[in-house]
């Protein structure tokens, strides 16, 4: 079983936002333990790189000492990171803003990513700092790839405490690390971060405007749609009616994590039902098109995966998904 450890950069940022790990399995990961903490010196008890001095050229030592340390037991850097201010325009609502988030679309590459570079006989097991904002939400995007024939793949999620293991410190690292290099790669953070970068050898992906973009055209529609069916009432009102902001956060990802689409809309009248239809395939969609599928093979996968009595249009579907965030963009 390999396990996965990751951590986060920035994450309320409005440019660069950074999700990036290591990955291994539980042989790597225990070799790795002493020799971090060899590294890390007799004065030191973890790695936070927020609070490092930077003025102290001890810390340029520290952290060259550091850097080669996760490659030397095998274990495989995984990256995601988003800009976004490249797709803000398109977020028109709350609802789309916090499935839009930097932290939520810089994990989907990862995963991916680690999804394609293991045998699909392989267990995963993802590990996160605590992320209270964030962690039901995520927990919603690992519920999307169990519908995609990973669920076998997918053996956990967990979040724990800070400092609670020191596999997460390597991440923080590397989350930093890349973060400074997409700021400003000439900058003394950025050259003194280089020696755990290693970007010819690191899953996932640094995702460019026009993807984002074309990816979120499809993803936001979606959000909305099934927020909208599982709740019975348009976006507005579930907006106005969830009180604070962090509220209908938790209340709208909490929903989207404890109910399948085919026993939430059992009971619903068959306008909700065919939001609920709509909703799950646009989803898939977008997630296909991330796996790199084209456009007619992502239709022609999930055409397959459809039952005869559920049969749509979903080339239809997608095109008018597209119209619709294009018209909301430009209003």
């Amino acid at each position: 079983m390999l396990t996965v450890y990751l951590d986060e950069s920035d994450q309320e940022s409005s440019e660069h936002v950074v999700v990036a790990g290591f990955v291994g399995t539980e042989d790597q990961w225990s070799s790795f333990i002493p020799d971090w903490r060899s590294a890390l010196g007799p004065q030191r008890k973890a790695l936070h790189m927020c609070e490092l001095r930077w003025s102290k050229p001890r810390i340029h030592g520290l952290l060259a000492r550091l850097g080669p340390v996760p490659y030397s037991h095998g274990l495989k850097p995984a990256v995601g990171a988003v800009r976004v201010s490249d797709y803000a325009d398109l977020l028109t609502n709350p609802v789309e803003e916090l499935f839009g988030s930097g932290y939520i679309c810089a994990l989907y590459p990862i995963i991916i990513g680690v999804l394609q570079s293991f045998p699909e006989s392989e267990h995963i097991k993802w590990v996160f700092e605590e992320q209270t904002r964030f962690e039901p939400l995520v927990r919603s995007v690992f519920e999307n790839f169990t519908q995609l024939k990973c669920q076998e793949r997918l053996v956990g999620v967990e979040f724990v405490a800070k400092d609670s293991t020191i596999c997460t410190q390597p991440s923080d690292y590397l989350a930093y690390a890349t973060l400074q290099h997409l700021r400003d790669p000439k900058s003394k953070k950025a050259q003194w971060c280089s020696p755990i970068r290693a970007y010819d050898e690191a899953i996932g992906l640094i995702v460019p405007c026009h993807k984002i973009r074309e990816i979120l055209q499809i993803a936001l529609p979606a959000a909305t749609l099934k927020t909208e069916a599982e709740t019975g009432m348009p976006i507005g009102e579930v907006i106005s009616g969830h009180g604070t902001r962090s509220e209908m956060e938790r209340k709208i990802a909490r929903k989207h994590i404890t109910q399948a689409d085919h026993l939430v809309f059992r009971e619903c009248d068959s306008t909700l039902r065919r939001r609920a239809l709509e909703t799950s395939f646009l989803r898939r969609y977008a997630i296909y098109r991330i796996f790199g599928r084209s456009r007619g093979q992502a239709l022609s996968e999930m055409q397959s995966e459809l039952p005869h009595s559920e049969q749509i249009r979903l080339s239809v579907l997608v095109d008018e998904s597209l119209g619709r965030t294009a018209l909301s963009a430009t209003s």
